[in-house]
């Protein structure tokens, strides 16, 4: 289920469009736009060849309206063998006019979700307490905060 803004629930069918067209926030955030959050072929279903669904808004957020075209572009292929982002480029561009040098953003929005997933996983541990094994084998955080004892 999608909500949409002033709390109506939308049914299924609802979430492509709120996906495509940046559902817009109520007036006191009309700058933010919702969107799926880790868009991708896996919450996509088909049906005899035929789009039929689309699941998983756990991760959606308020974001500038490339987001979800740059998360698909940076995990193309992973989950499928063939390229499909041309061809979800072309269906985005049915419901919603993209602007002139969409494609340099597009590439921005990739580059730097890439970026963050990158800092994630070379970042600090997080949540392990100062004696774990894991915090212990790369000296972190003892290395910081003292003898582990």
């Amino acid at each position: 289920m999608a909500v949409a803004a002033g709390g109506a629930v939308l049914g299924l069918r609802a979430g492509p469009a709120l996906v495509a067209s940046g559902h817009r926030a109520p007036s006191s955030a009309r700058s933010c736009l919702a969107r799926h959050g880790d868009f991708d072929t896996t919450p996509i279903f088909q049906v005899d060849g035929r789009y039929s669904g689309l699941i998983d808004f756990g991760e959606i957020r308020g974001t500038e309206p490339l987001f979800d075209l740059g998360h698909f572009l940076l995990h193309d292929q992973e989950s499928m063998p063939l390229p499909l982002f041309d061809d979800l480029l072309a269906g985005y561009a049915e419901v919603v006019a993209l602007s002139a040098g969409h494609e340099e953003l597009v590439r921005g929005s990739a580059i730097l979700l890439g970026l963050r997933q990158l800092a994630r996983w070379l970042g600090p541990f997080r949540n392990l307490r100062p004696g774990h094994p894991a915090a212990i084998a790369y000296g972190f955080p003892c290395s910081v905060l003292g003898d582990c004892r």
